[in-house]
């Protein structure tokens, strides 16, 4: 195997259920993934790079919101749900 993949692994911790989690096994290669991605060296539709511009960050931001994905959401646990109320309460940042 030379080149990297993403497998799915026992959904045996709340973060892994809720954030879909996947694990990234590299092979061989030592090359980085961004190279590896450029080079176009995946099937169709197995990775997509998503990049997102500094200046639309706070919307993107408002949108994942708007749509339910919170840090109590995304790490359940007590740690998830402190983020969250310093954030709802104006301490801490994005």
């Amino acid at each position: 195997m030379d080149r990297p993949v993403a497998v799915y692994g026992v959904h045996n911790s709340p973060r892994i259920v809720s954030q879909r989690g996947v694990f990234t096994l590299f092979g061989r290669s030592m090359d980085p993934m961004e190279d590896v991605f450029t080079a176009g060296a995946f099937e169709d539709g197995t990775l997509q790079k998503i990049e997102i511009n500094g200046v639309h960050q706070e919307s993107v931001f408002r949108e994942l919101l708007g749509a339910g994905v919170l840090d109590s959401t995304v790490f359940p646990d007590l740690d998830g749900l402190a983020r969250e109320l310093k954030r709802s309460a104006g301490f801490g940042a994005r």
